[in-house]
């Protein structure tokens, strides 16, 4: 985008930092597949001179495990309890660490309620 000129096109971005089943401290997944992806938007956006302006997270969060099937999305499945954690920590984070990310939007604390196949 930025090699075709978007730079003056956008006052911020907006990104999907989503945690898939890593901590927010995790930078282990090579597909970036984890919270900290944000960092590496964020260095494309510095070394595009763009780094005044700030990243809005539209989806950040984790999917709580449930017993409804998810399907191919249940390999990102995280306790309610490290779903809690993590969310807490990833607005930490952010808070403290990166000035520049924000507001952050949860997403999806509970796909599951949301499920029309489910007994609930």
């Amino acid at each position: 985008m930025y090699g075709a000129g978007a730079r003056p096109c956008f006052d911020l971005l907006r990104a999907n930092p989503k945690g898939f089943a890593f901590s927010p401290d995790d930078t282990s997944d090579p597909s970036g597949r984890n919270f900290s992806r944000a960092l590496e938007w964020r260095a494309i956006m510095q070394a595009n001179s763009d780094g005044g302006k700030d990243m809005l997270a539209t989806e950040m969060g984790w999917l709580r495990d449930t017993t409804v099937d998810l399907g191919g999305y249940k390999w990102m499945k995280v306790s309610a309890v490290d779903q809690a954690h993590y969310l807490a920590r990833a607005y930490h984070k952010a808070r403290r660490e990166r000035p520049w990310m924000g507001p952050l939007m949860t997403w999806n604390l509970d796909s599951a309620a949301f499920d029309p196949a489910s007994n609930h």
